[in-house]
């Protein structure tokens, strides 16, 4: 609800990891709106093995990875 009233250019979220966060982002995306996010892990392997984090990968949802 929030991109269709707001009409947000970036969206900033803290902490992903979950199957409702990764939905969220998609739609963002999809919505053509920037995300900026944050994973915990200790490397990006280690978070491309998560399960509900691997629609983001394999859509190459990001443009670049900052660890």
């Amino acid at each position: 609800m929030m991109i269709r009233s707001m009409s947000p250019e970036v969206l900033a979220v803290d902490e992903i990891g979950d199957e409702l966060d990764v939905k969220s982002i998609q739609e963002a995306v999809f919505a053509g709106v920037q995300v900026i996010c944050s994973i915990h892990g200790y490397t990006l392997d280690d978070i491309r093995r998560r399960p509900s984090l691997n629609p983001l990968f394999q859509e190459q949802v990001f443009d670049r990875y900052i660890y």
